[in-house]
């Protein structure tokens, strides 16, 4: 008997009636299970299972405080990592908060990927034993092995509020954000960092890099302004150096891609007396450097070093270091441009240079010094020539038109100084009597090589010795 109608209608209705039931069903079981789910988590009891099994799989103390889930987001209130047995520096690792949002349409179609990770007062505290081992070494060993599987995308990762220690230094308030983040470097990852050291100076770390089998990585280090006189500690070989009013600026930049690493960086100083006792002119400095290491041929190369005090004295550098990670060769250049003498003197604080008056040209001189790691200097010398120079005390000229050339040559035990000197217009008074109006005679350039036994000294130590 064939169907009517009405028959088809209400086969349609049932299977309409079925798939809603079936809706629903499935949706009670999952409210079912994630409402159960949820009031584990509140209890003390998940706490302490998720402590014992992190313990277990980081072989080190691990404690959870508390568990929840909050919509689709799993959070940790609460967390501390000890450190190894050994170390008696208290919790390697602690923090406030994290929360996890995963991506669950990724994760439902199998791959490894979490939406958000956002943690809060993050504390890391990274010290040595009295044998030399860092409290994390065991740590790092562990999950080295078991390195493999899949791949991991994280789309945001925060940090906020964090504070890190290692050894002596300490850096606070730090925040940390990277986005687009993957194990095995499929995705560019980009992050930006900032933070305060422990004399509060602010400094940014942004950049970007890809992980994975080739790494890459551009970072760009700033600070655009700080006091100078927070890191008095580091020059106290120089007591005389006054930076109460100093000011300095920061940009260290790296550039790491198929195993060479890209160095550049920048520091300026303003505002800096050479002698904190009397009152005298602010100076300034400026440092810009560039350089690479290529870690397949172990060596790295000071492209350009240059270094301008007042903007009117320069010095500059380049060099290579070769076999670092054993002999560490190495080979200098250091040169200096023409400077002017009444420049230099006018650097020096009031009583320092005696009342002396100097003028006329130093320079340009180039230096070259060889040697290893091992060994220290081996070899090197340098020449800087003097042209048109003069002393005067008052009125009186106690040099007046010198011109000289002092070479320097490095020696076994020391370095030997060999020089020419000519004068043409004599000083004022008896001292120089014998060479007031007439010229001297220059000293020949064979009179004056090094390699014939002329006049020199010897520095040995530190202390000058007649040669």
């Amino acid at each position: 008997m064939p169907e009517t109608g009405t028959t088809k209608n209400r086969r349609h209705t049932n299977a309409g009636r079925y798939c809603a039931l079936a809706a629903i069903f499935v949706c009670a079981v999952f409210s079912g299970c994630y409402l159960l789910l949820t009031l584990y988590l509140s209890t003390p009891s998940a706490a302490r299972r998720a402590s014992k099994l992190l313990s277990g799989y980081l072989h080190l103390p691990a404690t959870v405080t508390g568990l929840r889930l909050s919509g689709g987001t799993f959070i940790v209130n609460g967390f501390s990592l000890g450190s190894p047995t050994g170390f008696d520096t208290g919790e390697m690792v602690s923090l406030r908060k994290v929360s996890v949002c995963p991506g669950w349409r990724t994760l439902l179609r199998g791959s490894k990927s979490l939406g958000e990770i956002a943690v809060q007062g993050l504390s890391i505290n990274l010290q040595k034993n009295r044998q030399g081992e860092w409290n994390y070494s065991e740590l790092v060993r562990h999950l080295a092995q078991g390195k493999g599987g899949g791949e991991t995308f994280i789309k945001r990762l925060t940090v906020t509020d964090t504070t890190l220690a290692v050894g002596a230094i300490r850096l606070d308030n730090l925040d940390l954000t990277v986005t687009d983040f993957s194990t095995k470097g499929t995705t560019g990852s980009k992050l930006l960092l900032t933070f305060k050291d422990a004399r509060g100076t602010p400094f940014r770390l942004e950049g970007r890099g890809r992980f994975g089998a080739a790494p890459s990585l551009e970072l760009l280090l700033s600070a655009a302004s700080f006091p100078l006189n927070n890191y008095r500690e580091h020059v106290m070989k120089w007591p005389a150096l006054d930076l109460s009013r100093g000011v300095g600026n920061l940009s260290l930049g790296l550039n790491f891609h198929d195993g060479t690493a890209l160095v550049q960086g920048k520091l300026g100083m303003e505002h800096v007396m050479l002698d904190s006792r009397r009152e005298g002119a602010l100076h300034s400095a400026d440092l810009e450097f560039a350089g690479r290491y290529d870690s397949t041929r172990d060596e790295a190369l000071l492209e350009t070093c240059s270094l301008k005090l007042n903007r009117s004295v320069h010095l500059s550098a380049s060099g290579r270091v070769s076999r670092i990670r054993t002999a560490r060769n190495f080979a200098v250049e250091i040169w200096l441009e023409k400077a002017d003498a009444k420049e230099l003197c006018a650097m020096l604080p009031p009583g320092q240079h005696g009342n002396l008056a100097a003028s006329g040209m130093i320079g340009p001189a180039r230096f070259n010094v060889y040697g290893s790691g091992k060994s220290g200097i081996t070899d090197g010398g340098g020449t800087i020539p003097f042209a048109k120079m003069a002393l005067e005390r008052g009125e009186k000229f106690l040099v007046k038109d010198l011109s000289a050339d002092l070479n320097f040559v490095k020696a076994e035990d020391g370095w030997k100084l060999r020089g020419r000197f000519a004068q043409g217009q004599g000083a004022d008074g008896d001292a120089a009597g014998a060479a007031s109006g007439h010229h001297r005679r220059p000293v020949q350039p064979d009179e004056a090589s090094p390699r014939r036994s002329a006049p020199c000294f010897r520095t040995a130590g530190g202390h000058p010795r007649s040669g």
